[in-house]
């Protein structure tokens, strides 16, 4: 589930966002323009539930954990309430069915620490498009003339998504998210690989590649 509140007066984070991770949470602090910055703190279900209709209060609870981020909206005013967004994180079974398909989110929570969300929404909808052209053309929307685009979604997003676990299971004991940071701090163009991969603009296979294990032992 994701906290979200808006903040104004922002002075020390303007080109840049800030993602801090803590035990079974996260935040993100991203800069809009014009002073604004959109703060979520992203928690597993099990923790709103002693906090139903304590939003407000749950939002300050949890920012105490991330000191980073509290700096940052420290002398900021937050504008409007806190709202919660979810539960985010759900897998569909189909990403198509008669006269239906699903692009970008709809079709399955999208982690950001590993993918670009508009990236993959305007792929998949680029996709979509191309098929729903061909499906008027040939006058068929089935289901059956709709299972091509689900296999090609699939087949796209399979090695972005074992990344994602892979990932996820690295940056959740806080221990060693701080020793993958180090890592990358001193290995730069190991880190830069990553980032264009997180990116998007590089497939996830070329971690994997021999070039990339020379730059991680150089």
């Amino acid at each position: 589930m994701a906290l979200v509140a808006y903040y104004e007066g922002a002075s020390g984070l303007r080109d840049h966002g800030m993602i801090s991770v803590g035990r079974a949470a996260y935040s993100i602090l991203n800069p809009i323009g014009g002073g604004q910055i959109n703060a979520s703190i992203v928690v597993d279900q099990a923790v709103m539930l002693p906090w139903k209709g304590k939003l407000e209060a749950l939002f300050d609870h949890k920012l105490a954990d991330f000191p980073h981020a509290a700096k940052v909206l420290r002398g900021m005013r937050r504008s409007g309430p806190v709202r919660c967004l979810g539960p985010l994180a759900f897998r569909a079974s189909r990403t198509s069915k008669a006269a239906a398909l699903l692009v970008g989110d709809a079709a399955g929570f999208y982690d950001p620490f590993t993918g670009e969300g508009v990236h993959r929404a305007l792929w998949s909808a680029g996709l979509a498009a191309h098929e729903i052209a061909a499906a008027l053309s040939d006058g068929d929307l089935t289901t059956t003339r709709f299972n091509r685009f689900d296999r090609q979604q699939r087949m796209a997003i399979a090695d972005r998504e074992r990344l994602s676990a892979s990932l996820q299971a690295i940056i959740r004991p806080p221990m060693a998210a701080n020793a993958l940071a180090r890592l990358l701090r001193r290995r730069q163009p190991l880190a830069d690989l990553l980032l264009g991969v997180i990116g998007d603009l590089l497939p996830p296979r070329v971690l994997f590649s021999i070039d990339a294990m020379r730059r991680l032992l150089a």
